[in-house]
Formats: C-alpha cells, sequence, structure tokens
C-alpha cells in the first residue's frame, strides 16, 4: 500500500467514525457545532475591525 492510499485510509476511516459519533451523540454535537459558529463568528467580526 502507497502512503497515499494509506492516507486515504486514515481519511475515509476518520470520516465514518465521525459519522458515527455524531450520530449517537446528537445533543454534544449540537453543542460544538455552536461553539464552533459562535468563535468562527467572533474571529470574522474581529478580522473585521482591524
Amino acid at each position: 500500500m502507497t502512503t497515499e492510499e494509506k492516507k486515504e485510509k486514515r481519511k475515509t476511516y476518520l470520516r465514518e467514525y465521525l459519522r458515527e459519533w455524531r450520530k449517537k451523540n446528537p445533543e454534544r454535537n449540537a453543542e460544538i457545532q455552536a461553539n464552533y459558529w459562535k468563535r468562527r463568528l467572533e474571529k470574522q467580526a474581529r478580522a473585521g475591525e482591524g
């Protein structure tokens, strides 16, 4: 297996793992998403001020 194939396999595995995790933990996932967007918007606002 080449390095590229290994990288692709890791990416695929992680994607599948996270998809399953989100299904099992919907409330925690919602919390994480909310925090992510809140920080993202704050960062954008700070960038706009500068």
